[in-house]
């Protein structure tokens, strides 16, 4: 037996100069060639090669140190000082929280799915941490008991891997190993992936599952008609279904990427349909595995992860059932609640803006300063004080142009269609397709004038019990009932903005409805509640069907309820569950109202705004989300060229002039078409999304722009016959780049503190949040 252990170093993966005749191990190629020695693979991890040649019973090595370069650095990018700084970080409030809560055991409230903070948990769990830790404000400092680092080691780990998730997708493409390296090295570079991967969030996992989903499914394809329904074939198929359902697991953002795998999945599946070797039985099986794999599987995952995070959460009942709170049927066995009928009087009351629903008898400017109309009706605002014009009267719909009660008494259900009239002024509460007077991307709410026939009155408001279930009676105790109302005809919310009107107003805070339904700003509590007397009523004096002292929500008869913490909770099955919390789920996306440091998809772009997580109490040391601004400047102009090149290709090619052989042709446009997909996939959907929006939500496609920057490099080179002009722009491109991750490296990793002057010198937008204190020198 002869053994031998040998070294190969190379610059690039096309040269290799080896050191004897048996080095076969390769790093960086996922491929290698059988020599005259039948080998077996005893070891491999991307790229990275340990063979076995059966003949001659070599072991050997072959090293691509350029490789093994990058993915050093990589490593140190995201795990260098990783403890730093010791205190909670901008959402490591919330994440670490959640972590805190399955931990204890106790039941929350999040608007993302439960596997990354899953993940936190058990991170915590294996180091001991017992969830004793409030994770209450930015700033606080962690205790040892709290194994933070590892924490962040989640995202710090899987933003290391998606360093050779990248190289390996362009290597899928077809695209150069250089080109490849290039890649990595943007990624590596780009401060706001760097940061991402630093902090207890959920977005380096996103980005990374994204990225593997997309490598998992080229691998799929590629192996092609030959190799369909091997095992190959399944495992990545497999694969890509496990890595989609991780990641809508994680984020429901994580839509996106699978968007973008759906889409992959129907070219693929054009191009066996043009198969006409292939039976159209196996065509259905092929769509049918597709269907299940990409699409089920998700799905399954999804509700297994949603059945950890009720038995982790529930403290009551069995693992396969949750509770909702439903405070009308506490409400219903309370003596002291009283029964809402129409014809009840009472206030409004907004909580977080601290003012009742207000009106008076002066109307809307015909005109705001800026020259927009209104609707010139009668004022409807909060005010901040108890008043008389802050009583209200409900009633049956009935017509605009008489405000009377009329007789029915009944009771005023959840979910009822009703008309406010306001009781000093006698007008019904009215919303129309009028700007509001502040807020113009809200509608105007008004007490109703028949100036004319062209303003159609739309008085039907929906009243709906928050946390109710049924349409059921309306209890009401003290400021127990919590309401939403919902106007009919725009399915807009009524919201108190807290916008001070003007003087005409008299200061008072703009009433509107919003379409953003969900939040405190539309949350009102009914007071000072007013039932009108029904002695001497006969049952016939109620119309559409109603009684005088209708059935209370049900409590004991068909449904489980549990006392637990004052409330009576009705025990939910697992489906039922799942479908409830989705649906809150949804809707409380669009209660996050405005933030000082919130941006939209096109500031992203370019890099206008940034995202401050965290800033010392004593120096200027920072944690602020920027991105490489080189890299994301240089990648958008590149960007810009990319339809004027294609269009002159097409034109081009239809005038029989091949610039490109035709396998070269096919590599470039569909590489670089899949890697434009992502990037707009992953930023075109948030440009109608009306909920407020940060920076780090657009770092999902930052990837994409690297890999897209890396490959238009390669092609720009391609007419070059100069291999030292290639080089130098290779360089050129990646010293730029690093120099704004230099630039930028204080923002990313808290360290070293900077002066106020050196702050304000990177301060390369107006717009852009660099923090400091006034206080420090410069």
């Amino acid at each position: 037996m002869i053994c031998c252990v040998t070294s190969v170093f190379h610059i690039a993966h096309d040269q290799t100069y080896q050191a004897n005749q048996y080095c076969v191990l390769d790093f960086g190629d996922m491929t290698y060639r059988r020599g005259y020695y039948d080998d077996i693979i005893l070891w491999s991890w991307y790229g990275i090669k340990l063979r076995y040649q059966q003949l001659l019973y070599p072991i050997t090595v072959q090293l691509d140190v350029v490789w093994i370069l990058v993915m050093v650095i990589g490593f140190v990018s995201r795990f260098w000082r990783l403890e730093e700084p010791h205190c909670v970080i901008f959402d490591e409030v919330h994440f670490g929280k959640f972590a805190s809560h399955y931990l204890k055991g106790t039941t929350f409230f999040d608007v993302h799915p439960p596997l990354g903070k899953l993940i936190f948990a058990l991170i915590g769990y294996l180091h001991g941490y017992q969830g004793d830790f409030s994770f209450e404000t930015i700033g606080l400092e962690y205790p040892r008991t709290v194994p933070y680092v590892y924490m962040r080691g989640v995202s710090a780990l899987s933003g290391f891997l998606l360093i050779p998730c990248v190289y390996q997708i362009i290597i899928e493409l077809g695209f150069k190993s250089s080109t490849a390296t290039i890649a990595a090295l943007l990624v590596i570079c780009d401060n706001g992936l760097v940061i991402q991967s630093r902090v207890i969030m959920l977005d380096s996992l996103v980005i990374l599952l994204t990225a593997f989903s997309l490598l998992a499914f080229l691998k799929f394809v590629h192996l092609g008609r030959r190799y369909s329904w091997s095992y190959k074939w399944g495992f990545w198929l497999a694969c890509t279904g496990v890595s989609l359902g991780a990641l809508i697991g994680v984020k429901y953002t994580g839509l996106l990427g699978m968007t973008l795998v759906g889409l992959l999945t129907i070219a693929d599946l054009w191009q066996l349909l043009g198969d006409k070797l292939i039976p159209l039985v196996e065509l259905l099986l092929h769509l049918l595995v597709r269907l299940l794999v990409l699409l089920g599987l998700p799905f399954l995952m999804n509700l297994f992860f949603f059945f950890l995070h009720f038995m982790f959460t529930s403290t009551y009942s069995s693992a396969l059932l949750t509770a909702v709170a439903d405070p009308q049927a506490k409400l219903a066995l309370n003596d002291n609640s009283t029964m809402m009928r129409y014809g009840s009087t009472f206030m409004l009351y907004n909580k977080d803006n601290n003012c009742w629903l207000h009106s008076h008898g002066y109307q809307y400017p015909l005109k705001y300063p800026d020259g927009r109309g209104s609707s010139y009706q009668q004022q409807v605002t909060c005010y901040d004080y108890h008043d008389e014009n802050n009583y209200w009267t409900i009633r049956k719909p009935g017509s605009p142009n008489d405000v009377k009660l009329g007789s029915y008494r009944g009771p005023i259900r959840n979910n009822d269609i009703v008309e406010f009239v306001h009781v000093e002024t006698q007008k019904l509460l009215n919303s129309h397709d009028v700007a509001g007077p502040i807020t113009p991307q809200n509608q105007e709410v008004a007490g109703y004038i028949n100036h004319s026939a062209k303003f159609v009155p739309y008085l039907h408001w929906k009243m709906e019990v928050l946390g109710s279930m049924g349409e059921y009676p309306i209890y009401w105790s003290n400021d127990e009932v919590v309401l939403r109302i919902t106007h009919i005809q725009s399915s807009q919310a009524l919201s108190a903005t807290g916008e001070r009107l003007p003087e005409w107003a008299f200061g008072q805070i703009e009433v509107t409805t919003n379409r953003v339904t969900e939040g405190g700003h539309t949350k009102w509590k009914i007071e000072n509640l007013s039932v009108p007397h029904i002695d001497g009523l006969a049952e016939d004096d109620i119309s559409d069907g109603g009684s005088l002292h209708p059935a209370p929500p049900p409590v004991m008869e068909n449904v489980e309820y549990i006392e637990q913490d004052s409330l009576i909770r009705r025990v939910m099955s697992f489906f039922e569950s799942y479908a409830d919390l989705q649906a809150r789920m949804f809707n409380a996306h669009g209660s996050l109202s405005e933030h000082t440091f919130s941006s939209r998809p096109l500031e992203w772009v370019w890099l206008t705004k940034t995202l401050p997580y965290w800033l010392d109490d004593h120096s200027n040391a920072q944690v602020t989300l920027v991105g490489n601004p080189m890299l994301w400047w240089l990648a958008n102009y590149v960007m810009i060229t990319y339809p004027i090149i294609m269009s002159l290709y097409v034109v081009r090619r239809q005038r029989l002039i091949f610039d490109l052989p035709q396998g070269e042709w096919q590599q470039w446009w569909v590489g670089s078409a899949v890697l434009l997909a992502g990037w707009l996939l992953h930023l075109v959907p948030y440009m109608s999304v009306s909920r407020v929006l940060f920076l780090h939500h657009y770092l999902p496609a930052v990837p994409f722009l690297c890999m897209f920057l890396a490959v238009m490099l390669e092609h720009f080179t391609y007419y070059c016959t100069y291999p030292r002009i290639n080089l130098l722009a290779h360089v050129a491109i990646v010293t730029v780049v690093l120099y704004g991750f230099i630039m930028f490296f204080p923002f990313a990793y808290g360290y070293p503190a900077l002066s106020n002057d050196q702050v304000l010198s990177r301060q390369w937008q107006p717009l852009w949040h660099l923090l400091y204190h006034r206080t420090v020198g410069p």
